[in-house]
Order: C-alpha cells, then sequence, then structure tokens
C-alpha cells in the first residue's frame, strides 16, 4: 500500500541522515584528537567567528524553524553562486555531496573542538586536508540537497554537537 511504502521512506531517509551524522560526528572526533576541547560557553554575539556570508539576514534560525521543527544551524538566504567564506581559520576534515540532507557541504575543524559547517552549495572551492583563512572563499552558494531556495546553511559544532552559532558570529 501507498501507507507502507511512505513509512518504508521515512524510515530509509531517518536511517539516512544518521549515518551522516554519524560521519560527521567520527571526521569531527578525528580531527579534535589531542587539540583539546572547548565548552561552547562563548557570549552571545563574541564574534569569534565571521560570517560566512555577506549577506546577515537569516531565514531559519537555530534551534527550530518557525514550524516548529528541529533546525540544527542558521540560514542565509543568498543568491546562487554567492561567496561562502570561512568563519575562520582551520583546516578542511570533510567535503561531500549528498542528494538529500545537506546537499554540497564542507566542514572546518578550527581547534579545541571547534568546527562549522557550510551545506547546500553549488560549488566547493576547497579539498579535503587544506588549510583555510578566516574569510577565505570556500564554497558558492546554491540550493542542493533538501532545501527550498538558494541559502547557506550553517552549523557551529562544539566536540561535535550543534550550538547556538548566533553565539560565535
Amino acid at each position: 500500500s501507498q501507507s507502507s511504502e511512505y513509512k518504508e521512506l521515512i524510515e530509509t531517509n531517518q536511517a539516512q541522515l544518521e549515518q551522516v551524522e554519524s560521519e560527521i560526528r567520527a571526521a569531527i572526533a578525528s580531527a579534535s584528537r589531542g587539540s583539546g576541547s572547548i565548552s561552547g560557553s562563548t557570549g552571545n554575539g563574541s564574534g569569534e567567528l565571521g560570517y560566512p556570508t555577506d549577506s546577515r539576514r537569516i531565514s531559519a534560525g537555530y534551534p527550530n524553524y518557525s514550524s516548529g521543527g528541529y533546525h540544527g544551524g542558521i540560514d542565509f538566504p543568498v543568491r546562487t553562486g554567492s561567496n561562502v567564506y570561512a568563519a575562520a581559520s582551520g583546516k578542511v576534515i570533510l567535503v561531500k555531496y549528498l542528494n538529500y540532507s545537506y546537499g554540497r557541504y564542507i566542514i572546518i575543524d578550527h581547534g579545541n573542538g571547534l568546527s562549522t559547517l557550510y551545506a547546500h552549495n553549488s560549488s566547493i572551492e576547497v579539498s579535503v586536508g587544506q588549510k583555510v583563512s578566516r574569510g577565505q572563499v570556500i564554497a558558492h552558494s546554491g540550493s542542493t540537497g533538501n532545501s527550498t531556495g538558494p541559502h547557506c546553511h550553517f552549523e557551529v559544532r562544539v566536540n561535535g554537537s550543534r550550538v547556538n552559532p548566533n553565539n560565535y558570529l
């Protein structure tokens, strides 16, 4: 029946998302070994990280969409092809494309347990292992993966767990 097919699709999608999250946490844990950790208790708007886009407008906030569903980052609505910048200096630890979820995405390890994720890009300008500087163009925005329009989905993680990006910008 259509209902059982729909349920199976949801279960498959959930399993895929759990696999992605597991892979992200493993990459972050591997990159963070020996670099110490931080508590994630920086003040609101600490400026520790730069903005990932020229736009400061946020179309979807953390930790929930306006509909109430969980949202693990913040979204900056920008035109397809807009520059996406490294929020801080660090090392690229993951570059991947998924036709669901994050689409084309990048994770940068900034040391001390801090990492950032940039998703839904139309193109990626860096590779795994590359060192990047704060403000360096790392990608161009798009609408790849599970996206309703062009934007940069930006996450901040402390020791692999998502935290409120606004506390760091």
